[in-house]
């Protein structure tokens, strides 16, 4: 039996939340699938990307039953990014990180899929890994403001959905009982870089963990810069 949580806070200097989650039992099949996105600012209409990559390869991944799963996902991602590209008008050009497991309920295993810059996290009372591989290039930017010259850190993504030629890199990955996974935006783990590993560490050695996870998007979104998103899951 799979448990899961999940929240996205919207940046309170923002109209509206850029980032998006789906979480869809499909029963019949006993798949569990879980996406994050985080539409891209400097791109038109992040808060579509984001939510059309989430409804879009649910549509797709239930169509495309006949593959098997690790091509069944390449192929509905592909169908995504066809669908982003399509777009056109003022949210033409629209571009979305992507981060996804599909796990089987009665194995507790599957494969795992990320473009961009979110992130895909196994966490146990001892150790946080980071499963996933970052798609960016990091770097700096020097701002003035009224308090001054500030250096920023950047970063440009070299891989997310709605763009020409896109890395679709599946994994295959087996949920063990003593983790938590989660799958977050850089929203929400950049949010408290100085405590993130201890609180995801306190997390998985948590008894209620849900209260937990709900506890901390209550402690970062006080210091967030982002929308802040993030989906966890445990057997």
């Amino acid at each position: 039996m799979l448990e899961t949580t999940a929240n996205s806070i919207k940046y309170y200097l923002k109209e509206k939340n850029g980032d998006h989650f789906q979480l869809e039992n499909m029963e019949e099949e006993n798949f569990l699938i879980a996406i994050v996105c985080d539409g891209v600012s400097k791109q038109p209409c992040d808060w579509m990307a984001s939510e059309m990559a989430c409804n879009q390869f649910v549509d797709s991944f239930r169509k495309n039953g006949k593959l098997d799963l690790s091509q069944r996902v390449i192929q509905s991602v592909q169908e995504v990014n066809r669908r982003l590209l399509s777009v056109e008008g003022d949210c033409g050009g629209l571009s979305t990180t992507f981060s996804i497991l599909v796990v089987n309920h009665k194995t507790n295993d599957g494969v795992m899929c990320n473009l961009g810059d979110s992130r895909i996290y196994e966490c146990t009372p001892n150790e946080l890994k980071q499963l996933t591989r970052d798609d960016s290039i990091k770097g700096t930017r020097v701002v003035q403001s009224e308090l001054g010259r500030r250096t920023l850190q950047v970063s440009s993504l070299t891989n997310a959905l709605g763009k020409s030629h896109i890395e679709i890199r599946i994994e295959p990955i087996r949920l063990n009982e003593e983790s938590i996974y989660v799958l977050a935006t850089d929203g929400f783990y950049d949010a408290r870089k100085g405590s993130f590993q201890r609180d995801m560490m306190e997390l998985a050695g948590s008894t209620e963990w849900k209260k937990k996870f709900s506890e901390l998007f209550t402690r970062y979104e006080i210091s967030a810069r982002d929308d802040m998103t993030a989906v966890g899951i445990r057997i």
